[in-house]
């Protein structure tokens, strides 16, 4: 819901209209999430019975962190103030995954509220988090907010470009 209101505001969308035209996205096979593909009937009914804006949901944000995903990230209009992308990892995440990918899971969660509570529009797309920044000046003042809660010894890092992909070679 808060993720469609922030979309809402700064879009210029009406709210209303933003849920229609996500739920119209939504219900076509080819944006269905993987999980309540036709094949999986109980899911299928699950997902069918969810509301407009828990579709929408499911569309935009990442299930293990609450993060927005990919697809998420993306639909957030563009800010002025913030024209650049920063790629941040979670060093440690390896090791974690090497106890069990629950715990690495946990890591991410951690990570993840971690990093909102600096910035509300993370997203995490694959294995790292991006977030929108005016400079590195503003990443490196994130990264020390969402490293004060971070458990000890995981370090968050991070680089900054134009693109995703360019953020992470300058990582």
């Amino acid at each position: 819901r808060k993720f469609l209101n922030t979309v809402s505001v700064r879009g210029g969308v009406p709210l209303g209209q933003l849920v229609d035209e996500f739920v119209v996205r939504v219900r076509s096979a080819q944006s269905m999430p993987v999980a309540f593909a036709p094949g999986s009937e109980i899911l299928t009914r699950r997902y069918r019975g969810l509301s407009a804006e828990e579709k929408a949901r499911l569309a935009f944000v990442d299930p293990n962190t609450g993060a927005l995903n990919r697809r998420g990230f993306e639909a957030l209009p563009a800010d002025p103030a913030r024209p650049l992308v920063a790629q941040i990892s979670v060093e440690g995440t390896k090791w974690a995954n090497r106890a069990g990918h629950t715990v690495g899971n946990l890591l991410y969660r951690a990570a993840a509220q971690a990093l909102r509570g600096a910035s509300p529009d993370v997203a995490k797309l694959g294995g790292d988090f991006a977030v929108r920044v005016k400079d590195q000046a503003e990443l490196d003042a994130l990264l020390a907010k969402a490293q004060a809660a971070m458990p000890p010894g995981i370090a968050l890092t991070g680089g900054v470009g134009r693109t995703f992909g360019e953020a992470g070679k300058a990582h």
